[in-house]
């Protein structure tokens, strides 16, 4: 992320880790605008707790990548199992819980969840990830369900391989041709199989 930064759009992100927080708050001061930092790293205590003092400015946009792995589910009893990593994308879109130590004073203005990791059609996972976009909007599972699926497209973009071609037009990925092939079991292979 941080070479790709610099290359492609010239801005110079820093990388925090979990040691910088010990004698000081990465996320407040110079260069702290633009920092790059694991999700399990952010989620930890220390590093958490200092995201939580009063004088770090809310952040313009932050990019969760692999956000498959901010997971949420509900059990057959309706309780919800969360991962620290959604208790801290709940956080940071300003999605406020009843445990103290999840919560920030501010919400980050815009959120960027990027994967290529489909969702597998678990419908409350899926929703749990839509809920991090807009909670106002999507405060509940049936508030997901009757939302128009031609207004969707506004949250999100998805393109399959099929979709994805080089900068000259040519397909990145080939034409997969598959097709079942018949073969003659010799005696004993056809014994085993019966």
């Amino acid at each position: 992320w941080k070479n790709e930064m610099r290359k492609l759009f010239h801005l110079p992100f820093d990388i925090v880790r979990g040691g910088d927080a010990k004698t000081r708050n990465p996320f407040v001061g110079e260069g702290s605008d633009l920092v790059i930092v694991s999700m399990d790293t952010l989620a930890g205590d220390r590093v958490f707790a200092r995201l939580q003092e009063a004088d770090v400015e809310p952040y313009d946009i932050v990019f969760f990548d692999e956000a498959h792995k901010l997971s949420a589910n509900r059990n057959p009893d309706y309780t919800i199992d969360k991962t620290d990593r959604y208790r801290l994308s709940e956080a940071i879109a300003g999605i406020r819980g009843e445990d103290a130590r999840w919560n920030l004073s501010w919400a980050a203005h815009h959120l960027v969840l990027l994967t290529a990791t489909p969702h597998m059609g678990r419908e409350y996972p899926y929703y749990a990830l839509w809920r991090l976009l807009e909670p106002e909007v999507f405060g509940s599972i049936d508030a997901f369900n009757s939302f128009p699926p031609s207004s969707r497209t506004r949250y999100f973009i998805r393109r399959s391989k099929e979709e994805m071609v080089r900068y000259d037009g040519t397909r990145i990925y080939p034409d997969r041709i598959s097709d079942s092939l018949g073969c003659e079991l010799s005696p004993g292979e056809r014994l085993l199989y019966d």
